[in-house]
């Protein structure tokens, strides 16, 4: 949702992710009721940072790649994203997807590229794991 006042007198039961060119004071009231936070503007210590964190939810700020407005947001491949499309935000690697990731249940292949690159200690663990179970169940008794 690209206001903070629409999301904030939003009655469905649907999960909003506030998109902002940045945030202020005054969009308090939809980032309370949003799950995840993104703006085109901002860093570290902005506002909508402070504010998700504080509060626990995943922000995305300063979104250099989007170009975002009232109206929507464009990415540099030309791209649109408008008032009512799904977003899917990465609080913890900045990473921004057009629809809804839902993990290992929509597309293992993408989530083992996401966990190999952002955590690429539990990646080698994992594969490790997996080696080590197939190679006792490989053992021939005797």
């Amino acid at each position: 949702m690209f206001s903070a006042e629409e999301a904030a007198e939003d009655e469905s039961d649907d999960p909003i992710i506030l998109v902002r060119p940045e945030t202020s004071p005054e969009d308090v009231a939809g980032m309370a009721v949003s799950v995840g936070v993104l703006t085109g503007i901002g860093g570290l210590v902005s506002h909508a940072a402070v504010v998700a964190r504080g509060w626990g939810i995943p922000a995305v700020v300063g979104a250099a790649a989007l170009r975002i407005e009232e109206s929507g947001a464009t990415a540099e491949n030309g791209e649109r994203i408008g008032p009512g499309d799904v977003v899917t935000i990465d609080g913890t690697t900045g990473e921004v997807w057009l629809g809804e990731i839902l993990g290992a249940a929509a597309d293992p292949a993408l989530e083992e590229a996401v966990v190999a690159r952002s955590l690429p200690e539990l990646a080698r663990l994992t594969d490790w794991a997996s080696s080590t179970a197939r190679a006792s169940t490989e053992r021939v008794p005797g």
